[in-house]
């Protein structure tokens, strides 16, 4: 095995869709030789997160020595100092940042006749399939800028001082999340409204009962924005992929800011709409929101 002695440098958050960089280790996946984990230096693929999935794997090519390879996945991974032992998702025992540990990039290829040995050291091109990565990019940017729109339209349910969000209302959308995914024609975000967001402040029931209201009020407020021209961008650190980078929007409310790892628009006005509409689930205090962004080009999401 390379040795490894850095997290992979990630160019996905500055928007990168291809790029060159040197193969550091290429091995076979699970035992299944015609399948192997390729770790390169750089890398514009955006990999799924193991500790919050939200958003899918970049998908496209990884070309070496003239041969094009298809890249069927791309997993974070994590090497520890000293060991030659590469942890995969789930099988990660630290988070990212940890002492002593590089998080990098695994992107798993079909290559039955490609020999590993014979790739290491050799310079990778990348072809990120930009499509799939734009329809991601903007169910994520419509994912936070309705959060926003939710906490805001939220306000006035709430009887305590709760933790706020970046534009100073009571962060629901923090507060109550279970799970959120990001789909190429929608995000789907899952709030439980317990005993623990009731013991925060919220007057749950009433959002219950106020839940159509709120839909509109989100709808309108999501309108109104997007007819502005609000940047959007990523701060990070450092180009490693253990940074923790923050998505930036300059809404006219304020300076709005989200923890994120994900691919993002560049500013709001490449939507031609974002709506969201509710779906209560039976039997329990929790509800899914659905993000419904439309770009202004013609890029049509997916099903």
């Amino acid at each position: 095995m390379a040795n490894i002695s850095s997290s992979t440098r990630v160019t996905y958050p500055q928007g990168a869709t291809s790029g060159l960089s040197t193969v550091l280790l290429a091995k076979p996946h699970g035992g299944d030789p015609s399948r192997l984990i390729i770790v390169t230096e750089e890398t514009p693929f955006h990999p799924v997160d193991h500790t919050w999935p939200d958003q899918p794997a970049d998908v496209g090519t990884l070309t070496v020595d003239g041969t094009a390879l298809g890249v069927s996945d791309v997993v974070t991974g994590a090497i520890q100092d000293g060991s030659e032992e590469l942890k995969l998702d789930k099988d990660i025992p630290v988070k990212k940042g940890a002492d002593g540990w590089h998080f990098v990039v695994a992107h798993i290829i079909d290559a039955a006749d490609a020999a590993p040995e014979s790739l290491v050291g050799q310079t990778a091109s990348f072809a990120v399939d930009p499509t799939h990565r734009r329809l991601l990019s903007a169910a994520h940017s419509a994912c936070h800028i309705a959060a926003l729109a939710l906490n805001k339209c939220t306000a006035h349910l709430w009887r305590k001082d709760a933790l706020k969000d970046s534009l100073g209302h009571p962060n629901l959308d923090q507060l109550a999340m279970q799970v959120s995914k990001i789909k190429t024609s929608e995000s789907l975000d899952h709030y439980r409204f317990g005993k623990s967001v009731r013991k925060q402040g919220l007057d749950s029931a009433a959002f219950l009962e106020q839940i159509g209201s709120v839909e509109e009020c989100m709808n309108r407020q999501l309108e109104d924005w997007l007819k502005t021209e609000s940047s959007i961008w990523i701060e990070t650190p450092h180009p490693g992929l253990d940074a923790r980078r923050m998505w930036h929007c300059d809404l006219p409310d304020g300076a709005a800011n989200i923890p994120c790892g994900g691919t993002h628009l560049n500013n709001i006005k490449e939507f031609s709409s974002i709506r969201v509409n509710f779906e209560l689930l039976p039997g329990v205090p929790e509800v899914l929101m659905h993000t419904v962004p439309r770009l202004g080009d013609e890029t049509t999401p997916s099903t």
